[in-house]
């Protein structure tokens, strides 16, 4: 089944294209990579004047109550590029779990300031154990009269440095399978950011949270109910990273036929070898497979059934897939595709980090697996 996108997708996506080839080129994207700041504020601005920052959210607050689905040509146009900003850790992880859990004051509080494009907001919920779902959180949220004291570390918060929210996962209460989330302010004199150093030059902190206090009216959801708020969106954050690494691997696969007909050996395109020829069509075979398993995630995403396994599926091909296509693109492309001078590292970098972001292919063989047997 070939999929189509209809109208108001198919304008979204030519104008997503042209804003991201226009902002995003390759100079700027290794400037950021290289440089302290996760994004240019001007950009950020810009995004929310096209209504993309409000894009999944309520009108009620500056959103326009849009799809997953509907989604999907941003996300892909911006893995394309490999835009640097704040937009997945921010928009797709932070924003869905404030829409997610927030009571109505919240969401007021932040939900539109996020729409505008007027604050940042991340999540905190790694630890040394690695995984978005652990058995039991080891920062701890202790109430103390009418507030919580946190206290603990996390690891790979994204964006830390510029955002202006911080969404922390953290055991509370007696029973230590219980958690709940906070919003944490990354500026109070009690957290401690310590960068870390990543493959894909993205922004990642080490958060320290050492007596940190906070309101009790900064408790996202009922207390307890942390893991339940993010199993529910976690498939959605998925999806959404799905649609980043289809957009990087089309990009990928178009920068390697490129070369295959510009490269010549023994006086003829390197594309007239039948090894070459076969290279692209293993690409194109990976990238649309992944393709349309993230589009059917994404459409169950927008629905109202479970979409866990449509998720996984999607994130245990784009993972293989997208560290085979640059695999494949580097013998194509032979040594100069290792040089900091061309773009493909960038997407190699990035294939590798993706690749365990929100669980590896390995733990969504056995999310899949989980899910059918339960069927």
């Amino acid at each position: 089944m070939e999929f189509v996108w209809n109208e108001m997708q198919t304008m979204l996506k030519d104008s997503a294209r042209k804003f991201c080839e226009n902002e995003f080129p390759p100079s700027t994207v290794k400037d950021t990579i290289s440089g302290a700041s996760a994004y240019d504020p001007e950009i950020w601005k810009k995004m929310a004047e096209l209504g993309w920052l409000g894009f999944l959210f309520g009108e009620q607050y500056g959103g326009s109550d849009g799809t997953f689905l509907d989604m999907m040509p941003i996300l892909e146009e911006m893995g394309r590029v490999m835009a640097p900003s704040p937009f997945f850790s921010s928009i797709i992880m932070g924003g869905l779990i404030l829409s997610e859990g927030a009571d109505d004051r919240l969401k007021e509080l932040y939900l539109k300031k996020l729409c505008q494009g007027e604050l940042i907001v991340t999540p905190a919920v790694l630890e040394e154990e690695g995984s978005w779902m652990p058995s039991t959180f080891l920062t701890k949220a202790t109430k103390m009269d009418k507030n919580y004291l946190l206290q603990g570390r996390k690891l790979f918060v994204a964006d830390a440095e510029d955002a202006d929210a911080v969404l922390v996962v953290a055991q509370s209460g007696e029973d230590e399978n219980k958690s709940s989330i906070f919003v944490a302010d990354p500026k109070s004199p009690n957290v401690t950011l310590n960068p870390l150093k990543t493959i894909s030059g993205e922004k990642m902190y080490e958060m320290v949270f050492d007596g940190v206090e906070i309101p009790a009216d900064h408790l996202v959801g009922e207390e307890g109910k942390g893991r339940d708020i993010i199993l529910n969106v976690w498939p959605r954050m998925v999806v959404g990273l799905c649609g980043k690494m289809v957009g990087g691997m089309e990009k990928v696969l178009e920068m390697t036929v490129q070369y295959a007909k510009e490269r010549h050996q023994f006086g003829v395109p390197i594309g007239t070898f039948q090894v070459i020829q076969h290279y692209c069509v293993d690409m194109l075979t990976l990238l649309e497979t992944s393709r349309i398993l993230t589009y059917q995630a994404a459409d169950r995403a927008s629905g109202e059934g479970p979409c866990l396994k449509h998720a996984a599926m999607a994130k245990a091909s784009c993972s293989d897939a997208f560290i085979r296509i640059v695999n494949i693109s580097h013998q194509v492309h032979g040594a100069i595709g290792f040089t900091e001078e061309h773009n493909l590292h960038i997407y190699s970098r990035h294939a590798k980090a993706w690749e365990l972001m929100l669980g590896s292919a390995g733990d969504h063989r056995q999310a899949v697996a989980g899910a059918v047997l339960d069927e």
